[in-house]
């Protein structure tokens, strides 16, 4: 990701080596922050990841897990390590330690000897980690399904100045959102062959201001003062036209559609007979107020229905 802050809160989370920076690919795009873990604890963290993720995720996951035997060692949390300290120190067996941590008996005394910090360290890093569960799971009010929703709009939400949106390819996701969210789900054609279809959901300011509290202390630097400047922003108000005159409804129609009234119509006949029996066209369009355009055009209309 982007955000330097999320990415190093995560990797604090999952207990991660370490975080490297990526150069951005093209001129323009910010640098990306990434980690990565590996072997058993990668395991470990799919599995526990695995029930609130998407159906495709966890066909991705079933796929990464059946491709490889898992190996049997297991190289335990940093916080594990600060208690196996402690356990070793107040007289804990090794035997008793290698069982609880799901490791060989003979490789309890090399693992805290092959780890060279001081167990001061270890017991400040493993009060970190807690102090930044502690406060996600107070911050999300124990309610999984919205730390979930935080977690997607951090990654993949669209902040605008009037709506508050998702725009991804996995349908599921996208309505799974969409139904906590209260928005539409609409669907977008392929930009390009070979191209998946976008799915995406909408809320105004409205909606979005009902839902913030659920993100308190969740989302990241840059995407709170994103939402905040989404909520600043009063939602418009639609407003009639104005007009000097009072709009006035069409008077409705009292006869079929080309319906002539009786007066006009002997005018016609009376023009088209005149006109049949030599009379010129210049002297009927003085003599009715017309142009004599219209009245060849008369004549012509009723030639034939002269009796």
């Amino acid at each position: 990701m982007t955000d330097f802050d999320v990415v190093e809160r995560s990797a604090e989370i999952v207990e991660a080596t370490a975080c490297w920076p990526m150069r951005a690919r093209m001129p323009g795009h910010k640098d990306v922050l990434t980690w990565r873990v590996r072997g058993r604890r990668a395991v470990e963290l799919m599995n526990a990841l695995r029930p609130g993720l998407s159906p495709r995720r966890q066909a991705q996951i079933d796929r990464a897990l059946s491709k490889r035997e898992l190996d049997a060692k297991r190289k335990p949390y940093a916080t594990e390590v600060a208690e196996m300290w402690v356990l070793k120190a107040a007289g804990v067996h090794r035997a008793e330690l290698a069982e609880r941590y799901g490791v060989k008996p003979k490789s309890v005394n090399a693992l805290l000897r092959g780890d060279v910090r001081p167990i001061e360290d270890l017991l400040a890093q493993a009060s970190k980690i807690a102090a930044i569960e502690a406060e996600i799971a107070a911050a999300v009010a124990n309610d999984v399904e919205w730390a979930w929703l935080g977690g997607l709009l951090e990654g993949e939400g669209c902040f605008s100045f009037q709506s508050l949106g998702l725009h991804m390819t996995d349908e599921a996701v996208v309505r799974r959102a969409a139904e906590m969210m209260g928005g539409t789900v609409r669907s977008q054609p392929p930009r390009r062959a070979g191209w998946s279809p976008i799915w995406s959901t909408t809320i105004g300011v409205a909606r979005a201001s009902e839902i913030i509290q659920h993100f308190s202390g969740v989302l990241g630097a840059r995407r709170s003062q994103q939402l905040a400047l989404v909520l600043a922003r009063r939602p418009r108000v639609k407003r009639a036209p104005r007009s000097p005159h009072p709009i006035k409804p069409p008077a409705p129609r009292k006869h079929r559609r080309g319906y002539v009234p009786p007066a006009r119509l002997a005018r016609n006949h009376e023009i088209a007979r005149r006109l049949a029996a030599g009379e010129k066209g210049t002297a009927l369009a003085l003599e009715y107020g017309m142009t004599h355009q219209n009245v060849y055009h008369i004549g012509k209309a009723y030639r034939g229905k002269i009796g």
